[in-house]
């Protein structure tokens, strides 16, 4: 199939109006670079030549735009549920796999910093007047040593020791925990907050 401006525009056209990320042909991108250059190489180029290869550009332009801002949604959504996406070229991939490796590393390290509640909230600064305090001595390795669930044990309970800031767990989802609070979390952040001493498992 040879590419024309026509067919570009129907393309376009298409995204636009749809909410979903749409199939784009094989090797649209290479397509449209060849178009692009052969309009290009025109040495007399009359007023139709000129009007379409502007046209091109800009449509081209708003079209993969319009596909990226749909590709940054799609990746989010793919790290809360793992669902997998569909429609993406060769190109759009290396952009979306790389957008989720970034989302999850941040969420990870974020959570990270639940043993520092001001570190939460100013990404590694720590109050002054907490600097003055005298750090508490480090829990043994066997009072912070979280037992592994097996495939038959069911999700635990844990109680809140202290007030946590709000956050957002590795699940995507927001937390605001207060003191005595009884949850269930996901078992990463279940792990992660009876290591850090903010709450205790509930047999």
């Amino acid at each position: 199939m040879v590419l024309t401006f026509e067919k570009i525009r129907d393309i376009h056209r298409a995204e636009k109006e749809s909410k979903k990320l749409e199939k784009l042909p094989d090797n649209i991108m290479q397509e449209t670079a060849e178009y692009v250059e052969r309009k290009q190489r025109i040495k007399q180029k009359t007023s139709t030549d000129i009007y379409e290869l502007e046209n091109i550009k800009n449509t081209v332009k708003d079209l993969f735009e319009c596909r990226e801002r749909k590709i940054l949604n799609l990746a989010l959504y793919s790290v809360r549920t793992g669902m997998p996406v569909e429609n993406l070229t060769k190109e759009e991939e290396k952009l979306f796999y790389n957008v989720v490796s970034v989302l999850k590393t941040f969420r990870e390290d974020f959570l990270d910093k639940l043993g520092q509640p001001a570190a939460m909230i100013q990404f590694g600064k720590e109050k002054d007047e907490n600097s003055k305090k005298k750090e508490s001595p480090e829990p043994r390795e066997e009072d912070t040593k979280v037992p592994e669930r097996t495939q038959t044990q069911k999700e635990r309970k844990i109680k809140i020791l202290q007030d946590i800031p709000e956050f957002v767990g590795t699940d995507l989802k927001s937390y605001s925990l207060k003191k005595n609070d009884i949850i269930s979390v996901d078992e990463k952040i279940e792990k992660l907050l009876i290591k850090k001493g903010l709450a205790e498992a509930i047999d």
